[in-house]
């Protein structure tokens, strides 16, 4: 699937990152997770709801901006379902670890096209 598919399904499926609430906005994350990697089992469906509570707790910190925090982790979504992918959620989880620092444990922030941002670390939750 290429992301102009990827983004299609998203946009057939009423998912829109840019109204509502923090915690509005998390629900539709992670449906937009549901909907571009669909979970094949239970331990797919706990991640992507484990990532959405990580996502909204880093948005709700002070400074950070949900729509851009979210918005990146929907490309790197899009990015693990591309073209030779074998295993999507896997190259996902990679990917989130790499490059937002999910799942460790010490403090980082994290500065990109999409601004700088504090990342907490899994004992400030």
């Amino acid at each position: 699937m290429d992301e102009r598919d990827s983004l299609e399904k998203l946009r057939r499926a009423g998912i829109n990152l840019k109204q509502g609430s923090t915690s509005q906005k998390g629900r539709m994350l992670n449906r937009a997770l549901r909907v571009l990697l669909p979970p094949k089992d239970i331990s797919d469906g706990t991640c992507w709801k484990n990532i959405t509570k990580w996502a909204v707790t880093v948005a709700n910190k002070e400074g950070n901006s949900e729509h851009e925090l979210f918005s990146r982790i929907i490309d790197y979504a899009v990015e693990a379902t591309g073209p030779g992918v074998r295993n999507p959620a896997a190259v996902f989880v990679s990917i989130m670890k790499k490059e937002l620092g999910y799942g460790e444990v010490q403090r980082r922030s994290v500065s990109g096209r999409y601004g700088h941002i504090e990342i907490p670390s899994e004992t400030e939750k």
